[in-house]
């Protein structure tokens, strides 16, 4: 038989998932947590603690409206299905880490190894 120890994921405030409704982990074993209540993205380090979070509630690009499954590509595109919305996302990475303030793709936030560039939020979050 296989055991599992359960893992609680919350951050430093307290705020926790809300309808977690997909996960997925990229090469570096960072935890994407699609958190259908909150309208977000959540990522955590491997044991569960909270690192950051993208994504706001709404229509536009970047936004969501209860997301539900992702998926990470290789290279570190986040894939995320938005069925609110009627649509799939894709969250890429920035091409150029000498130029974190460029503006990313088509939408608000996207990953860049060690980065989250949100145009709308916080600027640059370290992971």
């Amino acid at each position: 038989p296989i055991y599992v120890t359960p893992l609680v994921i919350t951050d430093t405030n307290g705020l926790g998932v809300e309808n977690a409704s997909g996960l997925a982990v990229d090469t570096h074993d960072r935890i994407f947590i699609s958190d259908t209540g909150h309208h977000r993205i959540v990522i955590c380090t491997p044991d569960g603690s909270y690192l950051t979070s993208f994504g706001t509630e709404g229509d536009q690009a970047g936004q969501l409206k209860r997301p539900c499954g992702l998926d990470i590509k290789i290279d570190g595109t986040v894939i995320v299905t938005d069925p609110g919305n009627k649509r799939i996302q894709f969250f890429g990475l920035i091409p150029d880490e000498a130029h974190p303030e460029s503006n990313p793709s088509d939408s608000n936030a996207s990953l860049n190894n060690n980065r989250l560039i949100d145009n709308e939020h916080d600027p640059i979050t370290n992971l």
